[in-house]
């Protein structure tokens, strides 16, 4: 069964749910998502089971896995950006700052080099670096060997504001907390499985 099909169906499935009463106690009737008490594993397998879904179980799985992966990243995105957006930054811009300040030992890269790191397309890392020149946190300096390549470098002004937004995502005690929740065993695993995902996914995307 395609992505296409699948997506049909969840979102078949959710505007049967826009009609359901208020407060039912079937998950087919309530919005997608795990509401304050419910576990969000056995909400979503039981959502899509209740609402028809013509999915496999590993397709359930896979799917739920997805779901729970996309609510992390959102969690931490919008923390990221709530602390970015009151230094004047898009979390964006801060996420290439900081990698700046980490390209010793004179805080510069290529804008392919940044692109490739932070999965930027070509034309969004140049709208970016644009941005970021013109408020005075990075210049552009000749590469030193490609005549067809320039170096992105921070400014005095951007390192001065890399360290005031830095605890944005080197936040040690969120970090702490984060890590303790897994075995470094369970994080190894975890890691290696989420990299072969990304690659397949990649993969399988490419060749649409």
């Amino acid at each position: 069964m395609n992505a296409k099909r699948g997506s049909r169906i969840i979102n078949q499935a959710d505007g049967k749910s826009a009609k359901g009463a208020a407060g039912s106690s079937d998950p087919a009737s309530r919005p997608l998502g795990p509401g304050k008490g419910d576990s969000g594993r056995s909400f979503y397998l039981d959502y899509l089971t209740r609402a028809g879904s013509k999915l496999d179980d590993i397709q359930k799985l896979s799917l739920t896995a997805t779901h729970h992966i996309q609510h992390i990243a959102t969690l931490l995105h919008d923390r990221a950006e709530a602390r970015a957006s009151s230094h004047g930054l898009h979390v964006t811009d801060m996420y290439v700052l900081l990698l700046l300040h980490r390209s010793l030992p004179d805080y510069s890269a290529t804008s392919t080099e940044l692109g490739h790191a932070l999965s930027f397309t070509s034309g969004g890392m140049t709208k970016r670096v644009d941005r970021l020149e013109a408020m005075g946190l990075v210049r552009r300096n000749q590469h030193p060997t490609d005549r067809r390549a320039s170096l992105v470098q921070l400014t005095d002004a951007g390192k001065a504001l890399v360290e005031r937004v830095r605890n944005v995502v080197d936040d040690k005690r969120l970090l702490g907390h984060q890590a303790a929740l897994l075995s470094e065993e369970e994080w190894s695993h975890l890691v290696g499985y989420l990299e072969r995902l990304a690659e397949g996914i990649a993969a399988n995307l490419g060749e649409e």
